[in-house]
């Protein structure tokens, strides 16, 4: 019987020119070559920061100024509606028309009054999407969305104060509750455990 000469039936003879190339060339990559996810080439720089960063959780004290944000907007809602549903309309007529230096008709006041109505419906509707839009950013860490809402409740505050000297009416008592539910989101936003989460690095993406 004649002997192959390849080694054929031969112990280990499997290891030689009979081995199938795996994907990555012949053999397996060993550990920690760079050939995986894990370490070397494979690992992205800055993968740990952007993970940490992406963990980091709103504290109890930007969810309650959250909460009051929203909880401000609805009682301003609620206030302006019954301020505009106890509106008397012939009333403020006539105090455009006692104040005419125009030559305007009474029925030209009542659109002016109406047209006004309007225009100050359609930029609240705006002005509280951009805050919901700046509620939504403060509670995910932005510091600039912070600043906005600081400005934003510094102004609601000065108008409401100026409402209250206005008289007593029933939309008077909403704005009233309005004003301290702001000052306390405001004063949540700035405590320690806010300023913390507030001064953490946050991805550029994703919120």
């Amino acid at each position: 019987m004649t002997e192959n000469p390849y080694g054929e039936g031969q112990p280990g003879a499997d290891q030689g020119y009979g081995q199938q190339p795996t994907p990555h060339g012949y053999g397996q990559p060993q550990a920690g070559s760079g050939a995986g996810p894990v370490g070397g080439l494979g690992q992205m720089p800055g993968g740990s920061e952007m993970r940490q960063a992406q963990q980091v959780q709103a504290p109890a004290d930007v969810k309650t100024s959250f909460t009051l944000w929203i909880a401000s907007i609805v009682i301003g809602v609620l206030g302006g509606i019954i301020g505009f549903a106890t509106t008397d309309r012939d009333k403020a007529v006539n105090t455009i028309m006692n104040n005419n230096t125009s030559g305007l008709t009474r029925a030209q006041a009542s659109t002016a009054i109406t047209v006004g109505l309007v225009v100050a419906l359609v930029i609240g509707l705006i002005l509280l999407a951009l805050e919901i839009f700046f509620m939504f950013k403060m509670r995910a860490g932005r510091n600039w969305a912070r600043i906005v809402l600081t400005v934003l409740g510094v102004l609601s505050i000065l108008s409401g104060l100026n409402g209250l000297t206005q008289g007593f009416r029933v939309a008077t008592i909403f704005s009233a509750i309005s004003l301290v539910v702001v000052i306390a989101a405001i004063v949540f936003m700035y405590k320690a455990a806010a300023r913390a989460y507030f001064s953490t690095p946050k991805p550029q993406y994703g919120h």
